[in-house]
């Protein structure tokens, strides 16, 4: 407990965000969230295009649950990955 106290004082206190900060970062999150959108529309174009017997579209339309969820899951997939790839 004295320890954690101990290190707790030796942080040194975080500076003020200033305006032209926010914005650097806002404008860098909006962007790579559309570069992650993207990615995540090329994914599913790319999975559409290697799997030329299953239309996903007229399936997902009919509300088959199994394509759905193979739909679902990709995209977790991608998702976790452009996460670890565009994030850092």
């Amino acid at each position: 407990m004295l320890r954690a106290l101990a290190l707790l004082a030796q942080v040194e206190p975080v500076p003020p965000v200033t305006r032209s900060h926010f914005i650097d970062n806002l404008i860098s999150a909006t962007s790579f969230g559309f570069l992650g959108v993207i990615l995540l529309l090329f994914g599913l174009k790319l999975f559409d295009w290697m799997t030329p017997k299953l239309d996903i579209e007229k399936e997902l339309a009919e509300k088959n649950i199994a394509v759905a969820i193979v739909v679902a899951a990709m995209f977790l997939s991608m998702g976790i990955i452009l996460v670890r790839t565009v994030g850092g």
